[in-house]
């Protein structure tokens, strides 16, 4: 489902989104971080390490590194084992 927005709509939007993870304690994302998550978001799968580094211009290493990041930063999420 497609949503037509000006640019200045999605620059608000985009403002309100991190406004309020800034406002609600919430774990920062990098560029880089943001760019992964949303590439997987809104691109058809499969997705792999090889995939993301060339869809972002970047080595697999870098991939690695960002997504090895993330999962430290949300391991609250995970359910206790």
């Amino acid at each position: 489902m497609a949503i037509a927005m000006r640019p200045s709509q999605s620059l608000r939007l985009w403002q309100q989104v991190t406004l309020s993870q800034v406002r609600n304690g919430a774990h920062d994302l990098t560029m880089r971080q943001m760019a992964i998550l949303l590439t997987i978001y809104l691109d058809p799968p499969p997705h792999t390490v090889r995939g993301l580094a060339a869809k972002l211009e970047v080595t697999k290493p870098v991939i690695t590194r960002a997504l090895d990041t993330m999962g430290c930063d949300f391991s609250w999420n995970e359910d206790p084992v």
